[in-house]
């Protein structure tokens, strides 16, 4: 189409080939430019019309109101992406919504010839979708014969390019609007001969104020400032304006329109002067930093505060909140120091004391009680301890004294004023506990020959390893005592130790076997066994129980080892006639959440009877608070297993214990059994235990068994179970069924011989 001067006209039909280019001027230039024209230089004027309307981007359409048609050219087409040979869609359909009425309206306008211009811009949708910008210039055309109507001309110029970049100017300018929005910037300007001060809006709005509100004088800018920093300021502003510094700062605090003040920090510079260097124009910037001066003021204020903190932190690395004595970190400091001054006939004694069965009062009376032990014993170590000694608590009830120039001899009266002061009676709001303690010592000499430090590697390390080692000794040896270290004492941990080890390996490979001790009645009837631990080491020969077991509980082995011991002792009785098979059950088991669970299993797997499976505890478990232990208890009772309390009578239960714990059997200690021909009172606690057992529908058995007499004596006082030595001693499984099986041919020969 375009630089056809035939498709220009059949595309208007009755209009002069001209008058396209001619809608670019005014009117009356298009009518003369029309009668200058000859028709030899019309393809030439029209093409050089084409260059131009390609340069500008201008595209062109006709509106006919008779056939309501739009006539468009090809760079109109092009400007919206539809193809020159392919009609556009309906106009209508292409502009936007809000453009659409009031093109309408102007084109009626236009076409009634009661407007003789038409400018707007005005969308247009691409065929890809998105909207074409298009400034538009429409007239109506001259009237022509025949017609009714006048034809609408329109020229529309592409703005698409320069919408964007209104648009990226638009977001660039509220870009820098928050950016200074957020920095909290303002500016301003100040004639220097009026003092006249003109503020940016974002001014009146850090501080609040209303457009026009603030006076535009100097002296009403100092009104502002608070009375404390008004003169420095005025005095930094001259500075500057005097040429005395070439910039004027300061920091400052302003009133608000609500009366607070804020601190800014200003900043600016003269930037006009006259000819003889006199200020004409100053211009700077305004900072809000409320937030920052006011954050140094609190920090300035706190840091006395922050010192006395510090002071406490220190304190508190070093002491144990509790007690108030020291903490382990605190006692290895002090030890190290200690033995860093050590002089050569110095000496320092180091105690390691281990409250026993400390954990029975947790368990028993909450852990508020214990804390009260606890505070109870640091005032006895205060009290017992010289004014020179340094006493911590390094542990949950582990409790460590440093006193200096110590002697062996002075050692051990120490220790056992220690082991005297702390132990016995405590009431507590909940009752009464009776405290005892276990001791390690050991003693630190000076160096010798004028060495200048102790002969040790790692003394802190040595001298906590020697009164640890001196402990273990004294729970070993009966608890409630002290022991002083002695070299040899490390070979017996040595030793411990190398059990540990081998233990972790003996019980998956069936290093350990299980004994069984009989029970009798009082007819001789063999009523069940217990089943007792045995482990044959390959290099220490026989390792007891006593000495095992509380290495398992130490080193995490006890569960493992438990589940062991009832899935052994079933595997082994399961064939021997309905036997009752009893199996001793460690506390750390019962708090274990899977244990009852696990013994289900092992139930389930082998086809065992529950009422053949007994457990055996111990009085302590009774007074545990735990309530998995307690659901343990009941859950094995639900399955129909006994439980047995062993050792019954040297421990620290109650009979309220007892009554709710749901007991089957108690087991009278040894203990008993062993005075009963010694002690006047024993025959009237056997018979207080018989009745006992007898109104709490409990069965009574008395351990130790070793002679006919014990028994008949027992069996005059109402006792008739039995467990001891007169009976069987523990034996391998092979023994026990040949007894199993000779007791069953004796009830037999005594059937037939009845």
């Amino acid at each position: 189409m375009r630089g056809d001067p035939d498709v220009l006209a059949s595309s208007e039909p009755g209009a002069p080939d001209e008058r396209p280019a001619d809608a670019v001027a005014d009117q009356a230039g298009r009518d003369r430019v029309g009668r200058d024209m000859s028709a030899g230089s019309l393809p030439q004027v029209q093409h050089m019309l084409e260059v131009a309307l390609d340069a500008t981007g201008v595209g062109r359409f006709w509106w006919d109101p008779e056939t309501e048609a739009m006539t468009c050219d090809e760079r109109l087409t092009g400007l919206l992406g539809y193809h020159v040979a392919s009609p556009l869609p309906d106009w209508r359909t292409l502009l936007h919504s809000d453009d659409l009425t009031s093109l309408e309206d102007a084109i009626q306008e236009l076409v009634a010839g009661r407007l003789a211009h038409h400018e707007a811009e005005l969308r247009l949708r691409h065929c890809e979708g998105h909207w074409v910008w298009l400034l538009l210039h429409a007239s109506p055309m001259p009237p022509e014969q025949g017609r009714a109507h006048r034809r609408v001309f329109a020229v529309l110029t592409d703005l698409t390019r320069r919408k964007r970049a209104e648009v990226a100017l638009a977001e660039a300018r509220d870009l820098l609007d928050g950016v200074l929005d957020g920095a909290q910037l303002a500016s301003w300007r100040q004639d220097c001969r009026t003092g006249r001060i003109t503020r940016n809006p974002r001014w009146s709005r850090l501080f609040g104020y209303a457009p026009g509100e603030v006076d535009e004088t100097g002296a009403g800018w100092l009104s502002l400032i608070h009375p404390n920093d008004r003169a420095a300021t005025e005095q930094a502003m001259q500075d500057s304006q005097l040429g005395r510094c070439a910039n004027y700062r300061s920091e400052y605090r302003i009133r608000c329109a609500d009366g607070a003040y804020r601190w800014v920090r200003d900043w600016g510079r003269v930037i006009l002067r006259s000819a003889d260097g006199e200020p004409l124009v100053m211009s700077g910037t305004l900072m809000d930093i409320d937030a920052d001066r006011r954050a140094k003021e609190e920090l300035e204020a706190g840091r006395t505060a922050l010192a006395q903190s510090e002071a406490r932190a220190r304190y508190a690395a070093l002491h144990d909140s509790l007690t108030g004595l020291g903490n382990r970190a605190g006692f290895n400091a002090a030890l190290q120091d200690w033995i860093a001054r050590l002089g050569p006939s110095g000496s320092i004694g180091v105690l390691y004391l281990d409250l026993d069965d400390f954990k029975l009062v947790n368990d028993g009376y909450g852990h508020r009680a214990g804390d009260h032990v606890l505070v109870e014993v640091a005032r006895r170590l205060r009290a017992t301890c010289p004014p020179a000694s340094l006493m911590a608590r390094i542990g949950g009830d582990e409790f460590a004294v440093l006193v200096p120039d110590m002697r062996l001899d002075g050692l051990r009266l120490q220790a056992q004023a220690l082991v005297n002061s702390i132990s016995g009676t405590l009431s507590l709001p909940s009752g009464w506990v009776r405290l005892a303690v276990s001791i390690g010592a050991t003693l630190l000499s000076g160096p010798s020959d004028g060495a200048t430090s102790p002969p040790l590697e790692a003394p802190v390390d040595t001298a906590l390893y020697e009164a640890d080692l001196a402990l273990y000794h004294a729970k070993k040896n009966g608890r409630g005592r002290f022991c002083v270290y002695r070299p040899a004492m490390g070979e017996e941990l040595r030793r411990r130790r190398a059990l540990e080890f081998d233990l972790r390996s003996a019980l998956p490979a069936g290093g350990l076997e299980l004994a069984y001790q009989p029970q009798r009645s009082g007819s001789g009837r063999l009523i069940g066994v217990e089943a007792l631990a045995r482990w044959t080491h390959p290099t220490y020969g026989v390792v007891g129980p006593d000495q095992f077991i509380p290495i398992a509980e130490q080193g995490g082995l006890i569960e493992d080892l438990g589940l062991w011991a009832i899935r052994r002792a079933i595997r082994d009785t399961i064939l021997l006639d309905g036997l009752r098979v009893a199996v001793n059950v460690s506390p750390l088991q019962l708090r274990a959440p899977g244990f009852v669970e696990a013994v289900r299993g092992i139930l389930a797997d082998t086809g065992f009877a529950a009422d053949r499976l007994e457990m055996e505890i111990t009085e302590s478990v009774l007074m545990t608070r735990d309530t998995q232990t307690k659901a343990n208890l009941l859950g094995l009772r639900h399955q129909g297993i006994s439980l047995a309390l062993d050792d019954f009578g040297n421990g620290y239960s109650s009979l309220s214990y007892i009554a709710d714990t749901p007991i089957s059997r108690i087991k009278i200690d040894r203990s008993f059994t062993t005075q009963l021909g010694s002690k006047a009172a024993i025959p009237a606690i056997m018979r207080a235990f018989r009745d006992l057992g007898a109104g709490l529908g409990i069965a009574v058995m008395a351990e130790g068994i070793e002679t006919e007499t014990q028994q008949r004596k027992l069996e005059a006082l109402g006792i008739n179970e039995f467990q001891g030595w007169l009976h069987g001693r523990p034996m391998p499984v092979d023994q026990l069924s040949a007894l199993v099986a000779a007791d069953t041919r004796r009830r037999a020969l005594q059937v037939i011989s009845c």
